[in-house]
């Protein structure tokens, strides 16, 4: 699964670096991408996480993720929009491997800066994850800052990274249950993102 996760977003990387790189330079609104209230945005990422989580009782879990992450959003101001985010994630711990989806939804401001947009994020979300003999549910708050770069007033390149803090709960086989607190710090997140006024 890992393997496919890999290929997939390389592909979509490719994909839009493609159609970034065919186009000529054009002159672009200030901020370098034409953005307004009513424009859509679609992209994604990949980022790595190094986390930490702390049971109620027994020793912490140092484990390390690699994420993928579409998202879409439409701007409700030229500077602020509002944004979901699906995620995939491949945890490991160096023993077991685990895979999780979330769903998350939030807002994300860009501040033109020069050639680039910084911009910082925060979103809600619900994250369920499996592996053998054990199911965990959390839910929690992510906050992200970032840059993005035009290649051309529709396409940019994006990098950040993200926070997060979890809140959630376990059961494993034989009726074993309890619950967790959860810490992540995921850098390196990079991708490309489309605007697109209709």
């Amino acid at each position: 699964m890992k393997k496919l996760l890999t290929v997939l977003t390389v592909l979509f990387s490719m994909t839009f670096a493609g159609v970034a790189l065919a186009e000529e330079p054009v002159a672009a609104p200030a901020g370098g991408l034409d953005l307004k209230a009513g424009t859509l945005f679609a992209g994604g990422t990949i980022g790595y996480f190094s986390q930490t989580t702390s049971p109620d009782e027994g020793d912490d879990v140092e484990m390390s993720s690699l994420i993928f992450s579409p998202s879409v959003g439409y701007f409700i101001t030229p500077e602020l929009a509002a944004m979901g985010t699906l995620t995939y994630r491949s945890d490991s711990d160096g023993d077991d491997d685990m895979s999780t989806i979330g769903l998350w939804a939030g807002a994300k401001y860009h501040m033109p800066m020069g050639p680039v947009y910084l911009w910082g994020s925060g979103e809600l979300g619900l994250e369920m994850m499996s592996t053998e003999g054990m199911d965990m549910t959390h839910y929690g708050l992510r906050l992200g800052v970032g840059i993005l770069y035009p290649f051309n007033p529709h396409v940019a390149l994006e990098a950040g990274l993200k926070f997060s803090y979890l809140m959630g709960s376990w059961e494993a086989e034989g009726g074993f249950d309890g619950d967790y607190t959860r810490t992540e710090l995921g850098i390196g997140y990079l991708g490309f993102v489309g605007f697109f006024n209709l």
